[in-house]
């Protein structure tokens, strides 16, 4: 297994004054989900589950390529309809059933990616590379945001194109709106930006539901070494957590949990597993216990702010809607375990607006292994966060584009209900660097912005070709 935390912590912390947290075990094996994805690789445990029918064999290594990051060469020539179904597989077992006849060669490489060859009888026949395409942005097609000029109403201006006002937030005076169809959508997009008086056009992008953690045993983690404390003024370093829900009943330590902030209503915060919020909180927390300094408390809280209620994906513009709710309820640091490839001006907007208040921002720089930007990560005022794998280099599945400032350990553990569970990806890097970051505001006295800054130095990680 191919755990982290020795060189990240042991290297990189020892920097920041923190101290090596534990290994953790393996996972046994678990059962497919009834509605499993075709192909899934796991990354927490490096394992398999498939639920596949006369798919395509390039189909399938197009999947492995772009969830491991391994590079895939298969021989041309090579005709192959995959069936399979199985569960919690090794890649040598999950190969082995996946390719039926075909011959294959996994090769690991220390410097780089491994290199998955797949031919008929000889590894030189693999000469075409399966290359990963970056996701496309997708958006809501009836839907448009407006970022108003200071004078104008947003209202009126949905009055004026038939459009009914489906959010707004006051600052920067932004208005959602909705229209019958897509075609009426475009063509007010093309009159509003025609016009000039209004402001910036702006699509809706989708943001997906992050996925959820995979369970790994029963055994209880040791207490978080952290007790709950105040500055000499009373108040605290508040992380703000914009997210997927905190379920609070379950979780190991609650105390570092403000009232959660919820723009929708639905999440099944009663579930007996863990969603991606909760896993996020807890790898605040296991961040902000690696970095304690014997003897001291933390002033640190956690305020989740909901943004997914119990819907599958958010939007562009509910996330600035969850950043507004952090920084307004006193969050100097906001951590940004999500993203997507569409470039949103209103949520660049608020996040410039908190930069310029001295609000650190981290977000997660996206479960490809491609260059291209993820958004909000990619925002120049956001720290920008990958996943390591053992060697200290970027992760084999993770992005490594230019953009990117920092890694951080790919896996955590999270205990909920007395279970363990793995979270891993540039998400669960990003919550652990924001626990870092808050207990360098809270016991070295640095701002938010001077805890980034130095991460982004002693932190850094260079970028590679995907």
């Amino acid at each position: 297994m191919r755990w982290v935390w020795a060189i990240y912590c042991a290297a990189s912390l020892t920097a920041l004054g923190a101290a090596a947290p534990a290994k953790p075990p393996t996972k046994p094996a678990e059962a497919l989900p009834s509605q499993a994805p075709a192909l899934v690789w796991k990354r927490g445990t490096e394992r398999f589950d498939a639920q596949l029918a006369k798919v395509p064999v390039l189909e399938v290594l197009a999947s492995i390529r772009l969830q491991t990051g391994w590079e895939v060469f298969v021989d041309p020539d090579l005709q192959l309809e995959v069936t399979a179904q199985f569960k919690d597989r090794t890649a040598g077992e999950a190969l082995d059933l996946l390719l039926g006849n075909a011959s294959y060669a996994l090769v690991p490489d220390k410097k780089t990616s491994a290199k998955l060859y797949i031919y008929r009888s000889n590894r030189d026949q693999a000469t075409q590379r399966v290359q990963v395409k970056a996701a496309k942005p997708r958006t809501i097609p009836n839907e448009l945001v407006v970022v108003l000029k200071p004078d104008k109403d947003g209202r009126a201006l949905a009055s004026q194109y038939n459009a009914k006002v489906v959010g707004e937030i006051a600052k920067p005076n932004a208005v959602r709106l909705r229209f019958e169809d897509e075609e009426a959508a475009r063509k007010a997009r093309e009159l509003i930006e025609a016009n000039g008086n209004w402001g910036e056009v702006d699509a809706v992008y989708i943001i997906e539901r992050p996925t959820t953690p995979e369970q790994a045993g029963n055994a209880a983690l040791p207490r978080l070494a952290l007790e709950q404390g105040s500055s000499a003024d009373g108040s605290s370093v508040i992380i703000g957590l914009v997210d997927s829900a905190v379920q609070f009943k379950g979780m190991a330590r609650t105390d570092f949990l403000m009232p959660s902030v919820n723009l929708y209503e639905g999440e099944l915060t009663a579930s007996t597993t863990p969603g991606h919020g909760t896993s996020m909180a807890d790898a605040i927390m296991r961040g902000l216990s690696d970095m304690k300094m014997a003897g001291t408390d933390l002033p640190v809280r956690i305020l989740p702010v909901d943004i997914y209620g119990d819907r599958a994906t958010t939007t562009s513009f509910d996330v600035a809607r969850g950043i507004t709710e952090a920084i307004n309820g006193g969050a100097t640091i906001v951590n940004l375990s999500l993203g997507s490839a569409g470039e949103s001006k209103v949520m660049h907007s608020i996040i410039q607006q908190g930069n310029e208040r001295g609000v650190l921002f981290l977000g997660a720089a996206g479960n490809t292994p491609v260059t291209t930007p993820n958004y909000p990560a990619a925002y120049p005022e956001v720290l920008a966060v990958t996943a390591t794998d053992y060697t200290g280099g970027i992760a084999s599945y993770a992005n490594r584009g230019e953009f990117v400032d920092i890694g951080g350990p790919s896996t955590t553990r999270v205990q909920f209900n007395d279970r363990m569970y793995i979270v891993s990806g540039t998400s669960a890097a990003t919550a652990y660097n924001s626990g870092v970051a808050a207990a360098l505001v809270a016991k070295r006295t640095l701002t938010a912005q001077q805890a980034g800054a130095r991460m982004r130095t002693v932190l850094r990680i260079a970028p590679s070709k995907p």
